[in-house]
């Protein structure tokens, strides 16, 4: 991953794509990842969908290789996590939201746990294509048969990212054999990215999918 990119990115304080509230897309879509259990959030930032479910009754297991965005969701949240150090990573947990500073391809499948369920909203579409199918072995090393997926990807007509453009065809040879991912949504949201527009785009989709480990 581009560490120095995203590390500067959090130090800078250009961080546009953490949102102020819970992911619409996770709200309206949640229950696909079940009810309650371990849902694993990959570079999850400081992102308030942890929150969200959390309050659903979910143990959220966030990892984020920032340590500042790790520490910040817990100051923002106005608490003070438990600092633990397992197998040499460092972790902040408070109630049921745990935090691993780690690159999550750098964390061993059995030292992070399996997990039922897995939300993407920002991990795929950050990553470049060299390090994706890594990214994907390593979310089907941490599930189980029955572990569900949320994920979120963009489509757009941009030459580079991120977020990186991944079309349908990608998203089944990455996790067509584990997951059987179904797109459930496709939102054109392009005339409410201002941003976008800025940087050239004429086409911008945001695809909604959902899966369940084979």
């Amino acid at each position: 991953m581009e560490k120095d990119f995203w590390a500067a990115r959090w130090h800078g304080g250009q961080i546009g794509f953490h949102g102020a509230v819970p992911n619409v897309r996770l709200v309206a879509h949640v229950t696909s990842l079940g009810s309650k259990g371990r849902v694993l959030v990959p570079l999850c930032g400081k992102s308030l969908d942890m929150t969200f479910l959390a309050a659903r009754g979910f143990d959220v297991v966030g990892v984020e290789f920032v340590g500042d965005a790790a520490l910040d969701y817990f100051a923002e949240a106005g608490v003070t996590p438990q600092r633990l150090e397992r197998d040499g990573f460092v972790v902040y947990q408070h109630q049921n939201v745990t935090i691993w500073v780690a690159d999550i391809l750098a964390i061993p499948a059995q030292t992070l746990g399996h997990v039922d369920a897995i939300y993407d909203r920002a991990a795929l579409v950050a990553l470049p294509e060299t390090t994706r199918a890594a990214y994907a072995q390593k979310l089907a090393s941490v599930s189980h048969a029955g572990t569900r997926l949320l994920l979120i990807t963009f489509e757009h007509d941009l030459l580079d990212g991120p977020p990186f453009s991944i079309d349908g065809n990608a998203v089944q040879t990455m996790f067509g054999s584990t997951f059987a991912p179904a797109e459930v949504e496709r939102l054109s949201t392009l005339d409410e990215s201002p941003r976008w527009k800025e940087r050239g785009a004429t086409q911008l989709s945001e695809v909604v999918w959902t899966g369940i480990r084979l």
